[in-house]
């Protein structure tokens, strides 16, 4: 996997800042393999790949197209604490969502590492310390201070 590389601006760091890398691993392709597929009871915002990838830290994350929500709660309307997806984490998710009928060759997909900033209500809603302990095993997380 890739380090992380901190995309908050020095400049203006007036808190903490931190960068999350979410690394889409061959075990997570397993895991999220059928997320979606009719009967299967998985949804896709809950059992996509990049929802099983961050469940360690973020276990009621709603996955959507363009970001996810620590809490669940999508929507214009919610009050959800967002985090903001990459150009090719939303390219993994297109993949990964064509792929609904033939479940099977999302295992052929690749794997994926790519980074999201932590904005300030993301840190202050988690305990960062509780985090790092968590992190310190977890195979598709990694925490990066700036």
């Amino acid at each position: 996997m890739r380090v992380g590389v901190c995309l908050a601006p020095a400049l203006f760091k007036f808190k903490d800042m931190y960068t999350l890398t979410i690394n889409i691993t061959k075990e997570v392709l397993k895991e999220a393999m059928y997320c979606g597929t009719p009967g299967s009871g998985r949804f896709a915002s809950t059992h996509c790949g990049v929802a099983v990838a961050i469940r360690d830290i973020f276990p009621h994350a709603a996955v959507g197209m363009f970001n996810f929500s620590i809490d669940g709660r999508m929507g214009p309307d919610s009050e959800s604490i967002d985090i903001k997806l990459p150009f090719e984490a939303r390219q993994f998710i297109c993949e990964f969502d064509n792929l609904v009928s033939t479940p099977e060759k999302r295992l052929e997909m690749k794997e994926l590492s790519f980074d999201v900033n932590l904005p300030d209500k993301v840190i202050q809603a988690i305990d960062i310390e509780e985090i790092k302990q968590i992190l310190k095993d977890s195979k598709t997380l990694e925490l990066h201070e700036c």
